[in-house]
């Protein structure tokens, strides 16, 4: 039986140190691990031409999964999120709005802070939502709607767009909720810093 020619293809020495090192970390022998990381992009990019956009959702993921876990399933949260009181539900939003400001943060540093990154950000936090983003020579909308979310649900979405938004340092405008969608609008070219 013959061997499979062997074709040598030039990587920078960066790269290759950087998975040595994730190798000798995780006990595989390079070869494997090599292969793995190149047949898993494979997959992925099956699935989505677009493969950076693919990778960047999953690192937002991890990014998310940091600092949240996956706890329970999503219609055990949205019925504790109904059941709690008022003051309950205000320590809840104070939460993760902090955890808004980190993930944006975090988001703004790795990948920048244009509106497809925002989608990216808001796609992460809510996959059960649809997310529409129009934008304007003046500003941009965003549409965030789902037939799962209660009133308190919708709150919650809203708040979590308006800090994601402000932590990546752009101008609220307008920010409505009602009939399970949320809708925001943004000036565009008018980004703050954030606090």
């Amino acid at each position: 039986m013959s061997k499979a020619p062997r074709r040598l293809i030039p990587v920078s020495e960066d790269l290759v140190d950087r998975i040595i090192r994730i190798s000798e970390k995780l006990g595989v022998p390079f070869r494997d691990l090599l292969e793995s990381l190149i047949s898993s992009v494979l997959d992925i990019v099956e699935y989505d031409m677009d493969m950076a956009r693919a990778l960047e959702i999953i690192d937002a993921l991890w990014d998310l999964i940091r600092i949240s876990g996956v706890l329970l399933p999503r219609e055990a949260v949205y019925r504790i999120i109904d059941a709690v009181s008022d003051s309950e539900l205000e320590e809840i939003m104070r939460i993760l709005k902090h955890a808004c400001r980190w993930y944006a943060e975090l988001s703004r540093l790795k990948r920048g802070a244009s509106l497809r990154d925002l989608k990216i950000l808001l796609s992460a936090w809510f996959p059960d939502a649809s997310i529409d983003i129009r934008s304007s020579p003046t500003g941009a909308k965003i549409v965030i709607s789902s037939m799962n979310y209660s009133e308190r649900v919708l709150c919650i979405v809203r708040e979590v767009a308006v800090e994601f938004l402000r932590s990546l340092g752009y101008r609220v405008v307008s920010a409505e909720s009602g009939e399970g969608i949320v809708s925001l609008v943004v000036e565009i070219g008018s980004r703050e810093e954030s606090a």
